[in-house]
């Protein structure tokens, strides 16, 4: 029974070691955004919401954006 509780405990700071993290990682400067779609941005529904939206986020914040069908 002791053997079993001291693999137990040992378990279980190993998993609250791993939940500590690492060092963060370093800010950067502007935000990035892109958008992948599976057809056209001209489609008249999801794809051009979803374009328009990038634009905005664009043109309300400065962000750089990236689009790729």
């Amino acid at each position: 029974m002791n053997l079993h509780l001291r693999s137990r405990t040992a378990g279980l700071l190993l998993m609250i070691a791993a939940c500590q993290g690492g060092e963060p990682a370093p800010a950067s400067d502007s935000l990035r955004v892109a958008l992948v779609t599976p057809g056209s941005v001209a489609d008249a529904a999801w794809n051009a919401g979803a374009y328009q939206g990038l634009l905005q986020i664009r043109d309300s914040l400065g962000s750089a954006i990236s689009h790729v069908e």
